[in-house]
């Protein structure tokens, strides 16, 4: 599934979840938006201005190692 979101969002899924698990639980806007940590985020962008530009840091799980991540 293919869906028009932020660069912000994006970036910060990427940071927040493997691609596999992405895949296998997190395909949807709402199992996304239901997760805790993906919430989270929501809550605290929610009120930050639209033009403003935001770098997600990888978390410890999602950092790749080699190619196959």
């Amino acid at each position: 599934m293919t869906i028009d979101i932020c660069n912000d969002c994006h970036g910060m899924i990427h940071a927040l979840f493997p691609n596999k698990q992405l895949d296998r639980e997190l395909c949807s806007v709402e199992a996304l938006s239901a997760h805790p940590e993906f919430s989270k985020y929501l809550k605290w962008v929610e009120d930050k201005p639209a033009h403003r530009r935001f770098r997600a840091a990888r978390s410890r799980k999602t950092r790749r190692r080699g190619r196959s991540g």
